[in-house]
């Protein structure tokens, strides 16, 4: 039972030349077409941003701002899997839309609230109270923008242990079928010998195989 191998166009070091993972398995985002990636980085890029912006605020009243680290690792995550996915191409949507959605969350909705507050001199007094949305906004559009100069090797997919394991079953199943093809061989050879001496016995006038 041969696995079967996808070889997909994943990342390019520029806008036309693509580079092919091989592997086995591959997860399915990864063996859409080209315009199926470019919308999963684009709407990865909005959920992204929008999970992580009212996050990056926890922490930041009392200057421990993990929200703020968690957020902005969050959208890195979400970036490198755009371009391991996309190429450049599909990190630069990824950038647009996650930075487009960060900055819509900085702007007062319909009721006069905002996700993304920035500023607030005496409201927040600690440091991070104070510049934790304009590190946030800024953040996320730069994070992306240094994980573009990151070679494409970074951000290649290997599936060494799933073929490994398909290796090992490949094998089990074929020692199964051999085992089970040599127990056949071996029970017809005897029921050929036992039908053979039998049509001897008879020939030669043996009266005990006789009817």
């Amino acid at each position: 039972m041969a696995s079967s191998s996808f070889q997909e166009p994943i990342g390019s070091t520029s806008a036309g030349a693509s580079v092919k993972h091989t592997g086995t398995y591959l997860p399915f985002s990864y063996r859409l077409g080209v315009s199926g990636r470019l919308f999963i980085a684009i709407i990865s890029g909005f959920l992204a941003a929008a999970v992580a912006g009212p996050a990056h605020r926890m922490g930041a009243a009392s200057n421990i701002p993990y929200g703020l680290v968690l957020a902005l690792l969050l959208v890195g995550l979400s970036a490198w899997a755009a371009r391991s996915r996309s190429g450049v191409l599909g990190a630069g949507f990824h950038l647009l839309s996650s930075s487009a959605m960060a900055w819509l969350m900085a702007f007062p909705g319909p009721g006069g609230d905002v996700l993304v507050p920035v500023g607030g001199k005496g409201v927040f007094l600690s440091f991070f109270g104070l510049h934790a949305g304009y590190i946030w906004l800024f953040g996320v559009i730069v994070v992306q923008l240094v994980m573009l100069v990151f070679p494409q090797r970074w951000y290649q997919v290997h599936t060494v242990k799933r073929q490994a394991d398909d290796t090992a079953a490949d094998a089990l199943v074929s020692d199964s079928v051999a085992a089970d093809s040599a127990a056949l061989d071996s029970a017809v050879s005897d029921s050929v010998v036992a039908d053979s001496a039998v049509l001897d016995n008879q020939a030669s006038g043996d009266p005990r195989t006789q009817s």
